[in-house]
């Protein structure tokens, strides 16, 4: 049987479309730190922005 990926979460998508914008601001950083950068941005968006991700 082929195996079926799970769907990416609303975050994981937040990531794939700031992570570029991350490494641009903060070059020279490593992947631990720029995901810490990417949920600190997560968690100060509004619930609006962040429905936006989950449709």
């Amino acid at each position: 049987s082929a195996y079926i990926r799970r769907p990416m979460n609303a975050f994981m998508l937040f990531s794939k479309n700031h992570r570029a914008e991350v490494h641009q601001k903060y070059p020279n950083q490593d992947n631990r730190t720029v995901s810490k950068i990417l949920g600190e941005w997560w968690y100060a968006l509004c619930n609006d922005d962040k429905q936006r991700y989950h449709d």
